[in-house]
């Protein structure tokens, strides 16, 4: 039996970057929720990846309208 897949979220640090990356996830995040995925994996870097990394972590669970923005 194959283990199921994981989806695994990187978030890379640079101030700046932290902008772009909240419009690619505004749009990521649901389109994996609508196709039955979640992120089961966070990681980040440096102040402008691992303070959202971590809240993505604290919200995992909640449906994407509610707490992953």
């Amino acid at each position: 039996m194959a283990a199921p897949e994981r989806i695994g979220l990187v978030i890379s640090g640079g101030g700046a970057r932290g902008a772009y990356e909240a419009g690619v996830l505004s749009v990521l995040l649901p389109a994996l929720e609508r196709r039955g995925e979640r992120v089961s994996i966070f990681g980040g870097e440096m102040h402008a990846g691992a303070a959202p990394a971590g809240g993505f972590v604290l919200n995992a669970r909640l449906p994407v309208d509610r707490g992953q923005r």
